[in-house]
């Protein structure tokens, strides 16, 4: 059983090095060592590339979002906004080249990015003509797309990512790819150009467009932390309650909060789950240095990471007293990292806290809570075998694995026989 509260998460910034300084960051944080950080709102943006259909036009050589990369050198070509194609709405770019000598490029205005994640740019593009003739052969008409990264002084960092185009007469899809932002990149430009090697009468550019995570809307490591369990057990039974990240996207490092009574839980011990494993070796650590308190820092190792709702770590617990709602609670101030934060810095806070609750009972087999394990505790759940487990028959799961069967009826019949219950 859990609540949740509604709200919106934070994002803090942190400024965190490498993987092995996260994973150093980490076990301080078990001994208590805390780096501070900036909160900002998550926000989304929906265009982060001005212009990219061209339908703000143009007039002469002014293009809004747009500038030439180096001045032109030859009458024979030309930039302009047109009415002569276009994709979608009214207008288009046209990029003429009928010249060996000289080329023509332009480019955006300066995209914000974020270094390490993935960006994808795209145009429709349409190459009017069909040849020119280069070093004695005919070869097709070409245009080129590109997309490149760039530094806080406007140098350029990392690969180029480009395709050149030769399909004619009709609108074709292109793409550069998958590109990652290198370290120290804070923009990203995108480049429609005809280079000095290629002719053209004509190429056409439309609804030119780039993919990825910008400043204004970080996708965080996870939507949320939660704990969940079978929210039944009995005194001095074992509860296990699993902490799992939903919509987790990239999630390297958790920085678990978990607060309980120390009246009705003690807490036993923890391990990384196999979601979290996924197959690779993890690293995991607790603090639990006063009662009530636990503290859970579980990092991947190497290029690893986790995505989609992934259950964390298995925490185990002794019940110490009978409680109707024993409450095991995330607090809001647990963090998430997602695998390129040592390059963003970028850690993911919560709202508001996470409450698992939990019905402690005397013996899970005394499932009308009389205090007597016998036939009327048996007849109750034989008559409910093979219904589904909801809030209301929960009680009758006496083993806790989301079936009521003959199992259950098994432990009451067992404790019936042993007198367990009298």
């Amino acid at each position: 059983m859990k609540r949740e509260k509604e709200g919106f998460m934070k994002v803090c910034i942190k400024l965190t090095k490498g993987k092995a300084a996260l994973l150093a960051a980490a076990i301080a944080l078990i001994v208590g060592i805390l780096a501070g950080g900036m909160s900002v709102s998550a926000s989304m943006t929906d265009d982060n590339l001005r212009n990219g259909g061209f339908e703000e036009g143009g007039e002469g050589t002014v293009v809004p979002g747009w500038s030439l990369m180096y001045n032109l050198q030859d009458p024979a070509v030309s930039y302009s906004v047109t009415t002569e194609k276009a994709r979608t709405g009214s207008n288009s770019l046209k990029l003429s080249d009928t010249t060996s000598a000289h080329g023509v490029a332009l480019w955006t205005d300066p995209i914000a990015i974020i270094p390490g994640e993935t960006y994808s740019a795209s145009a429709w593009m349409y190459i009017d003509g069909d040849s020119f003739v280069k070093d004695g052969t005919s070869v097709p008409n070409r245009g080129s797309f590109m997309m490149r990264f760039f530094d806080d002084e406007g140098v350029k960092v990392g690969n180029d990512f480009m395709i050149t185009h030769y399909g004619q007469s009709q609108w074709t899809s292109v793409s550069t790819g998958d590109g990652v932002a290198p370290e120290g990149a804070v923009t990203a430009r995108l480049f429609a150009y005809i280079s000095n090697h290629y002719q053209t009468n004509g190429a056409y550019y439309d609804d030119i467009a780039i993919e990825g995570i910008f400043p204004g809307d970080v996708t965080p490591a996870a939507q949320s932390l939660s704990i969940d369990g079978m929210g039944l057990t009995s005194v001095n039974g074992t509860y296990t309650a699993t902490l799992s990240a939903s919509g987790a996207s990239s999630l390297y490092a958790v920085d678990a909060l978990i607060h309980y009574d120390p009246s009705q839980f003690q807490y036993a011990s923890a391990d990384a789950a196999d979601e979290f494993r996924n197959g690779n070796e993890v690293y995991i650590a607790v603090q639990s240095t006063e009662p009530g308190k636990l503290r859970i820092v579980a990092t991947q190792l190497g290029e690893h990471s986790v995505n989609g709702d992934t259950a964390i770590a298995n925490i185990r617990f002794t019940a110490l007293a009978t409680a109707d709602e024993a409450m095991i609670t995330v607090d809001k101030q647990s963090s998430v990292a997602k695998e390129n934060a040592d390059a963003t810095g970028v850690i993911t806070t919560f709202p508001s806290d996470f409450i698992h609750t939990v019905q402690i009972h005397i013996s899970l087999s005394d499932v009308n809570d009389n205090g007597v394990v016998d036939l009327a505790d048996l007849i109750m759940v034989a008559r409910a075998v093979g219904t589904p487990v909801a809030d209301g028959s929960r009680r009758l799961d006496v083993n806790g694995d989301s079936v009521i069967d003959i199992a259950d009826l098994s432990i009451i019949s067992l404790e019936i026989l042993e007198g367990e219950g009298e």
